[in-house]
C-alpha cells in the first residue's frame, strides 16, 4: 500500500530516522496523529464519493465510483483494462512480425550453409584445400596459430641443451 507515493520501505526508513532525531516517545505520538489524519482523509473521501455517486444516479448516469482513494496500482490496472482491446491487436502484430523475422533468419542461415558447402565442393573439385572459415565471434580478426612456447613454464620437458652430452 502506498500513501502519498511513499511505499512500505520508504515509510520504515522515515520512521527510523524520526526515532533517531526525535526519540521513540515523540515518534509514537506523531504516528498517532498521522493515523488520525489518514483515517479522517479516508472518511472524507468516502463521504465525497457517496455524495457524487448519489448525484450521478439522480441524473441517470450509470457510473460506479471507487469507494477507496485510488492508488497507483489501481490506476494502472484501470488503464490496462481500458487499453486492452488496442494493445491486444498490437501484441498480435508484434508476435506475427517476430515469427516472420525468425523464418527469415532460418532461411538466411540455410542459404549461407548452402553457399559454404558449394564453395567447399568447388575447391575440392579444383584440388584446392578448403579454407577455414573465420569464427564469427572473433569479428574477423583471425591470427595464425603459433607453436606453443615453453618460456616461463615450470615443466621438466627436455630442451636441446639438455639433449647434448656433457663435455666435462
Amino acid at each position: 500500500m502506498e500513501l502519498f507515493g511513499v511505499g512500505g520501505t520508504e515509510l520504515i526508513l522515515i520512521i527510523i530516522i524520526a526515532m533517531v532525531v526525535a526519540g521513540p516517545k515523540r515518534v509514537a505520538q506523531w504516528m498517532y496523529y498521522v493515523g488520525k489524519f489518514v483515517a479522517r482523509l479516508q472518511r472524507m473521501w468516502s463521504e465525497m464519493m457517496q455524495v457524487i455517486q448519489q448525484e450521478l444516479k439522480e441524473s441517470g448516469m450509470d457510473i460506479e465510483l471507487p469507494k477507496t482513494p485510488p492508488t497507483r496500482q489501481s490506476i494502472n490496472q484501470t488503464a490496462r483494462n481500458m487499453l486492452k482491446p488496442y494493445t491486444q491487436e498490437l501484441d498480435e502484430a508484434q508476435k506475427d512480425i517476430e515469427r516472420n523475422l525468425e523464418a527469415v533468419r532460418r532461411e538466411a542461415n540455410i542459404k549461407q550453409n548452402v553457399l559454404i558447402s558449394n564453395q567447399i565442393k568447388q575447391n575440392a573439385q579444383n584440388g584446392n584445400p578448403p579454407k577455414p572459415t573465420p569464427d564469427p565471434s572473433s569479428n574477423g580478426n583471425t591470427q595464425p596459430a603459433e607453436a606453443p612456447s615453453t618460456f616461463g613454464t615450470w615443466s621438466s620437458a627436455p630442451t636441446k641443451a639438455d639433449d647434448a652430452p656433457d663435455q666435462t
